[in-house]
């Protein structure tokens, strides 16, 4: 059941990830909403289950699971306007081709905790400056084999 949370929170994040595409325009406390249930449906799946496919990918975004928790900022966004629709009007206009929107997951320099160390190595290597929804994505894939789903 928490397999099926986890799945609708993940359309949910690439369906608004494609209107901020299109609209030029972002909600940003909504992003930071979609992004957070995402990671904690993650969790919950991972901790209720025999989930022991501890890969990197798993141990990377674990810890980017427990950063969340610390209010740290773990992402970042851009919008690269490519053009103007032909028309007479001025910038900022509605009338824009689409954007190239990215969200990427943040660098984090450095983790103090030695506990920690390993998953950071994962993070850093793994998501780090990297596409949230290819990188959710991969992980998706990887929970479906565990899960046996099709």
């Amino acid at each position: 059941m928490d397999w099926k949370f986890f799945n609708k929170k993940v359309n949910n994040l690439k369906e608004k990830y494609k209107i901020y595409e299109e609209n030029n325009h972002i909600a940003e406390e909504e992003l930071r909403e979609l992004i957070l249930d995402v990671l904690s449906w993650f969790e919950i799946c991972i901790k209720e289950d025999t989930f022991i496919n501890d890969t990197a990918l798993v141990s990377a975004f674990r810890y980017i699971n427990n950063k969340k928790k610390h209010a740290r900022e773990i992402y970042k966004y851009n919008f690269t306007t490519q053009a103007l629709f032909p028309g007479n009007n001025v910038f900022p206009s509605s009338q824009l081709y689409p954007s190239k929107f990215n969200v990427i997951w943040c660098n984090i320099d450095t983790e103090t905790c030695e506990k920690r160390k390993g998953q950071w190595k994962n993070y850093q290597r793994v998501l780090a400056n990297k596409n949230i929804l290819e990188t959710i994505d991969f992980l998706l894939d990887a929970m479906k084999r565990h899960y046996e789903i099709k």
